[in-house]
């Protein structure tokens, strides 16, 4: 079997090549600009990048839970450890 007839070998080996030609250009850029704009920059352009191959791979959307109390989570991760230390199954959805 081949490695690279996996999708997720082909996007990995795709990413470790783009970051290393990015690296290059962000180090050209930073010399005119300061570090914080070229971040945003460059976090921009890879939400823009991934928000573009969803909408051409006709992704579906993503349903998020709602989000939990703080107070309710931290009951629950903590009677979690509990169950844990005494050998329960120690079952959660908080993180």
């Amino acid at each position: 079997m081949n490695a690279f007839s996996n999708t997720g070998v082909r996007a990995g080996i795709a990413a470790a090549l783009l970051f290393g030609a990015g690296t290059p250009v962000a180090k050209l850029l930073l010399d005119d600009i300061s570090p914080w704009l070229l971040a945003g920059i460059l976090y921009t352009g890879s939400g823009l990048g991934l928000g573009l191959y969803r909408v051409v791979r006709r992704a579906p959307r993503v349903r998020l839970r709602p989000a939990r109390n703080v107070m309710e989570c931290f009951h629950d991760e903590t009677v979690r450890l509990l169950r844990d230390r005494r050998g329960q199954d120690p079952g959660s959805d908080c993180l």
